[in-house]
């Protein structure tokens, strides 16, 4: 049997899924059989009693049955064959009108096809399901559309190209006396968990920007930590927004490259300041710093660089640097004159290990 394909979470923003189905408050349906299949994302939703109506559908669809032609097994494994072969996300099955429940043939094809059966009971006509998509899919466009301005506001704030008055008159409930704020950064456009309190939510090209008061923001990073990768910053008072902001995005520059959450205190580090150099700013440290170790070490087996990259990781420590290399500390003392000779560094001064820190960082591990 063909296995209906995993639609990634984030494949598309804001668009109605599966499970969001189950909490309609005004559409009493059940989920029957397996829970897989409820991330996937619903285009639209089609009724139909053929057992092939792969013609007619193309993907994404809820496919509303009453189960006339589903008389046997062999009619319910073709039947969701054909589904999963068009793409559909789930079958609603209407009770109480052939059946009073989904045949278990149609069940066990289903769930062994990874695809969702709903029940829907006599009560709720088909054509409920496609005014409630088409009302759920307008709502949900003219949220992204809220979000975009958002997020070009945030971005013109962080950028120095717009007055946070401007921001924070925009959204009141924001600027309240005493009320400090704090921004979550994330790449994508995951969905929100629900989070009370006010905060604001802009998209910024490939990334989310949530906005809101210290509290609502520190709920946020807690409930999402873990799934998804967040930079936050803040809290600072309303006036300091974009200082906030920008605090926000940087470390989400931070985390990607740690592969963990980051905040303000990341950003006050040199290992936080090098996650957040671009490949423009590194290449002349690359060029000029790097590239002559290497050369030397190609040419002499010198093994320059990993004797500097032992320097640094004990701090500068000539002694310790000997121990881990099993070398004579005067050998050691050598390797970095030489180095110091090729980059033009003196890398037994703070600045030098910085600049020689700097320049591996774009080293490739080794």
């Amino acid at each position: 049997m063909t296995e209906a394909p995993a639609t990634p979470a984030t494949a598309v923003p804001l668009q109605v899924r599966v499970g969001d189905m189950l909490r309609w408050p005004d559409v009493p349906i059940e989920l029957l059989g397996s829970t897989a299949g409820l991330d996937r994302h619903v285009r639209w939703a089609q009724a139909t009693e053929l057992l092939d109506p792969s013609p007619f559908l193309r993907g994404g669809e809820v496919v509303l049955t009453t189960g006339l032609e589903l008389r046997g097994a062999a009619e319910c494994r073709q039947f969701v064959d054909a589904l999963v072969r068009a793409g559909a996300v789930a079958i609603g099955y209407g009770v109480d009108v052939v059946t009073s429940r989904p045949p278990g043939p149609l069940l066990e094809a289903a769930d062994a096809a990874g695809l969702p059966v709903l029940r829907v009971p006599r009560t709720v006509p088909f054509v409920t399901f496609t005014e409630r998509l088409a009302q759920e899919q307008t709502r949900m466009w003219v949220l992204a559309q809220d979000r975009l301005a958002a997020g070009h506001l945030f971005d013109a704030v962080r950028r120095g190209l717009a007055d946070p008055v401007v921001l924070l008159e925009r959204f009141g409930e924001l600027d309240r006396p005493g009320v400090e704020l704090a921004a979550a950064c994330f790449a994508g456009r995951e969905r929100l968990p629900h989070v009370p309190g006010p905060h604001r939510v802009g998209y910024v090209r490939d990334r989310t920007l949530v906005l809101g008061t210290a509290g609502t923001v520190a709920e946020l990073v807690a409930s999402m930590a873990g799934d998804v990768l967040l930079g936050h910053g803040g809290p600072a008072a309303g006036r300091d927004v974009r200082r906030v902001l920008g605090e926000a995005v940087a470390a989400l520059d931070v985390a990607l490259g740690r592969g963990r959450t980051a905040g303000p205190r990341d950003l006050a580090s040199l290992d936080g300041l090098l996650h957040r150099l671009t490949a423009e700013q590194v290449e002349p440290f690359r060029d000029h710093v790097l590239r002559p170790i290497v050369e030397h070490d190609r040419r002499r087996s010198a093994a320059l660089l990993s004797t500097a990259r032992a320097f640094l990781a004990h701090d500068g420590s000539v002694a310790r640097t000997a121990t881990e290399l099993y070398l004579h500390p005067n050998t050691v003392r050598k390797r970095l004159d030489r180095i110091d000779d090729l980059t033009g560094l003196e890398v037994r001064e703070p600045a030098g290990r910085v600049a020689l820190r700097i320049a591996l960082s774009a080293a490739p591990p080794g």
